[in-house]
């Protein structure tokens, strides 16, 4: 399929997301961001765990963008029931820690950013920007 029937709507934006549709399937593009369709989920099992591990890196997001932005990590763990997911949140804890990400600099957690390409618009969504003391990021 080289070509898609159906125009991209007015002020569409192209994300990660959409991109990585495009490339994978340009069906599924065309049905979920052309047609607007919900794309049916395949019930299997891969996919149903696939589908678990998605869910559980959004929780992550979720706790770090807090954490991110002031919360304190105490008041975050109570929140983490999942044993793996507590085991990245660990992890992250660790590694926040060793960065001395709290003491000097800005950061900026799910910081959007876009951009004009020819009629449409580039969005991109960072999980987190840092910016030191000397204005590095």
């Amino acid at each position: 399929m080289d070509a898609l029937p159906v125009a991209l709507p007015v002020g569409f934006q192209f994300s990660q997301s959409s991109l990585q549709d495009y490339t994978d399937c340009r069906r599924r593009f065309q049905l979920r961001y052309l047609q607007q369709l919900a794309w049916p989920a395949v019930q299997s099992e891969p996919a149903l765990e696939h589908e678990r591990f998605m869910e559980r890196g959004s929780r992550f997001h979720r706790l770090a963008r807090q954490l991110l932005s002031g919360l304190p990590s105490g008041q975050l763990e109570p929140l983490v029931q999942d044993p793996d997911l507590l085991d990245w949140w660990q992890a992250f804890l660790d590694f926040t820690r060793q960065q001395n990400f709290f003491a000097a600099g800005a950061l900026y957690p799910e910081h959007g950013l876009s951009a004009s390409l020819g009629e449409y618009r580039l969005v991109a969504q960072y999980d987190l920007i840092h910016r030191t003391e000397s204005g590095r990021l």
